[in-house]
């Protein structure tokens, strides 16, 4: 079973707020904790990343406060979970230095195999089709 994060939950909910703004509206976090009930410093921190991940930016002021800078539209699953939950997959598929027993290690082709197939799904999922 998959399972997502509550920051990946999270990030997704702000971002679905914020695709619902009028053109040139920002939001602020503060408004957005309260409307969610969700800790403004959690959200601080899922902002932050999303930002780095130049999904969001921010305006300073009396009207200041996130707004989307990428799409909603073609922002996918995996681009939430790149920028919330890195890394993403197991250790030792992307650096076999991680994990001690590489050399005689029976199942990291089949975990690769599984990765590739689930990095796919979650490419090919938008978020717009998670939100209601």
């Amino acid at each position: 079973m998959f399972r997502l994060s509550k920051q990946a939950d999270y990030a997704i909910q702000l971002l679905h707020r914020l695709s619902s703004l009028d053109k040139n509206k920002a939001l602020s976090l503060r408004t957005f904790s309260d409307e969610s009930n969700i800790s403004f410093l959690f959200l601080q921190r899922i902002a932050r990343e999303l930002k780095q991940a130049k999904m969001i930016e921010s305006k300073q002021g009396v009207q200041g406060g996130y707004f989307l800078i990428k799409k909603y539209a073609d922002i996918s699953l995996m681009d939430v979970i790149k920028a919330i939950d890195k890394p993403v997959f197991a250790p030792c598929v992307i650096d076999e230095k991680t994990c001690k027993l590489i050399h005689t290690c029976t199942t990291k082709a089949g975990i690769e195999r599984v990765q590739k197939k689930m990095i796919a799904l979650l490419k090919a999922t938008p978020i717009a089709g998670l939100t209601s």
